[in-house]
């Protein structure tokens, strides 16, 4: 395939020399087979001599602004000149580019990769991992999946493994990292689509140079908005050494503020992770509990501590310097405290947390730890009361500043409701208001939010069915541990598909364009070239969604990965899967509600009271707040406003 665009090229010798650059515009980029022993090339036809760059790992591939006709690659060791003595870094950028032209060229080049990573490329139509066979829904086609384990990934989610093996002999670190990002709600990298798959395919050498690729994919790609001031000053915080919990309402930019603190960390001693295996993923981290090495964090103190203390959970532990855990508020206290006790021991180390720099974000007026048995919310412990929190973090912010909603009335509401106080007579004007149907003038429907699993995937069956004509089913290309990819990963296994079928966005792609985790569309037909949707968004804007790429990380290895379409069925969702979505409408169901802090997840989804639609009634217990949590919060104000020199009886912030 061939494209005509503006290029930069910029050498590196593998000694971190710089050499100057090189531009030019209109020019031919092609992807081709090589006549001389074989294998995919990619050729930029520069003059007067064309630059020739192999197609295998380890390459870095930076897809989240595709749709704006922009991409970048980075060619790790190769020998672009026939006088060169030495393999260099090459990294191409591409813009203006036809944006479906460019969007088919990512994709091209990611079934390369994986072929050279041992993944099979079954499937029909155009080929390769995730392509669509029509047919019926629960139908499969004859695409064979690749079981076999994966090899070792680095012991960091964010590049080569600091303190493990030595280097190789070609001097390269000895870790791998396989994806620097994975999805909706916030990543590591800038790409969307950006990984390396030198791990992968399994040689030593192949190891060692990807951590270079995942580096690289660090370091730009995805423009990120400004900080706010508040935001700005977490961030000093986290670069002054400070360990920090920040929080905020939904819609404040917690994860905005997350992707500025990883760009300013160290990548080779830096750790991200989840409570959750969905939190993880959207940050293509691990669990905690896969970093610490611990499993299900049962049994005994003492027995996870010798869990922790084998093999390569030990090397994370002793390489760490800083560890990110996303949606802390939803980690039990006291796996908090074994964490902390577990660090200092196999750390050596009588400081908090083993010395470690802490990173904690998440809102604890939100979905709360999972309660287990009948008896089990009352004894629920937050992390803020395990022993061992004042004495490991040093700093608690607040963000205050809410970019999710404009209306003032609104945010004040959904305030109210997050801290359990909402008097009983707005809640019935909120009632009153929100329970008329929504306008569907662009014909996408309201999402709609339930509490239940069983009703949302019965309503999207349903709706999918009543369309006409065939259904196109795209099957993820899979390798590792299906079990993982099924707790942790937001794509589907298999996604059926047809035109008018309402869709959102289940990972961030451009946030330039507003194609962000949520963003949702309909699919008005399904390109000739590659049998993808064209998906037009409430924005107005029309794309063609091309494939991405997701990693899950289970105890420092890669467990498993997925390349599929970045999409969900839209119809409905469900309330826990909605956390970190914003919605331009949402029909809310609550009547179901199990749980505090519910009613205020759902609630927030949408960014005005014009795109809210509330069916039925509300289950008290939604709209519950904690009251250990509510006497946290105030706390937080108090302390934030008297650093400031001010009076807190003199302010109405609800926290």
């Amino acid at each position: 395939m061939r494209l005509v665009a503006k290029v930069k090229i910029e050498h590196t010798d593998l000694g971190g020399s710089f050499v100057k650059p090189q531009s030019a515009k209109d020019v031919e980029v092609a992807l081709e087979h090589c006549e001389r022993g074989g294998g995919v090339v990619l050729s930029v036809g520069l003059k007067p001599r064309p630059l020739v760059l192999p197609v295998a790992p380890p390459v870095a591939l930076y897809g989240s602004r595709v749709h704006e006709g922009q991409l970048g690659l980075k060619f790790m060791r190769v020998k672009a000149n026939p006088w060169d003595t030495a393999s260099k870094c090459i990294q191409l950028s591409i813009s203006g580019a036809d944006p479906e032209a460019l969007t088919l060229l990512r994709d091209r080049v990611n079934r390369v990769l994986l072929k050279h990573a041992g993944v099979g490329s079954g499937g029909s139509g155009s080929g390769g991992a995730g392509a669509p066979a029509s047919g019926k829904p629960g139908v499969k086609p004859g695409l064979k999946q690749n079981r076999r384990p994966l090899a070792p990934r680095s012991l960091n989610t964010m590049g080569g493994a600091a303190g493990g093996p030595a280097p190789s002999s070609s001097g390269w670190g000895g870790g791998s990292v396989i994806s620097l990002r994975s999805g909706p709600g916030g990543g590591v990298g800038p790409a969307a689509s950006g990984f390396s798959l030198g791990a992968a395919a399994g040689s030593r050498a192949a190891l060692a140079s990807s951590a270079e690729s995942s580096a690289a994919a660090v370091g730009g790609g995805e423009d990120l908005a400004a900080l706010s001031d508040e935001q700005q000053r977490a961030l000093q915080l986290v670069q002054s050494g400070r360990s920090i919990f920040f929080t905020g309402c939904a819609g404040t930019g917690k994860s905005l503020l997350l992707r500025h603190i990883l760009r300013v960390l160290p990548r080779d001693t830096t750790f991200v992770t989840g409570t959750t295996g969905l939190a993880a993923c959207h940050l293509g981290g691990t669990t905690i509990n896969s970093f610490a090495g611990i499993g299900r964090a049962e049994g005994s103190l003492e027995a996870l501590m010798r869990s922790a203390a084998r093999g390569e959970s030990l090397q994370r532990w002793r390489a760490t310097t800083h560890l990110i855990i996303d949606e802390v508020s939803m980690m039990d206290g006291r796996l908090f405290d074994a964490l902390e006790h577990v660090a200092r021991k196999v750390r050596g180390s009588n400081a908090p947390f083993g010395g470690i720099q802490l990173i904690l974000s998440g809102d604890f007026h939100q979905l709360p730890p999972v309660a287990k048995g009948k008896d089990a919310a009352s004894q629920r412990k937050f992390c803020f009361e395990a022993e061992s929190w004042a004495r490991c973090v040093h700093e608690c912010c607040f963000l205050s500043k809410v970019f999710r909603q404009a209306d003032n009335e609104f945010v004040e509401m959904l305030a109210r409701i997050r801290s359990g106080d909402c008097p009983r007579d707005k809640l019935s004007h909120l009632l009153r208001t929100c329970q008329r149907p929504l306008p569907v003038e662009d014909g996408i429907l309201p999402t709609k939010l339930y509490t239940h699993r069983e009703d949302v995937d019965a309503l999207n069956a349903q709706q999918l069915r009543a369309l006409p004509g065939e259904a196109r089913r795209f099957v993820a290309q899979d390798a590792g541990s299906p079990d993982v990819l099924a707790a942790a990963c937001p794509a589907r296994r298999t996604l059926d598909l047809k035109v008018g079928a309402q869709v959102m966005l289940i990972r961030n792609i451009s946030h330039r364009q507003g194609l962000v985790n949520g963003a949702r569309g309909v699919v008005e037909r399904f390109s000739e070239s590659q049998n993808l949707p064209v998906v037009r968004f409430a924005s107005g804007k029309v794309l063609t969604i091309g494939r991405e790429r997701w990693t899950v990380a289970s105890g420092g290895r890669l467990a498993a990965q997925r390349v599929q379409l970045p999409l969900d069925l839209a119809w409905a969702t469900t309330v826990h899967k909605s956390q970190g979505m914003t919605l331009d409408r949402a029909e809310v169901s609550l009547e179901k509600a199990f749980e505090p802090g519910m009613a205020y997840v759902a609630l927030s989804r949408v960014k005005s009271l014009d795109g809210l639609r509330i069916l039925g009634s509300i289950a008290p217990q939604a709209l519950r707040a904690d009251a250990k949590v509510v006497a946290f919060y105030r706390k937080l104000r108090e302390r934030q406003l008297a650093a400031l020199g001010l009076d807190p009886a003199q302010f109405k912030t609800i926290y």
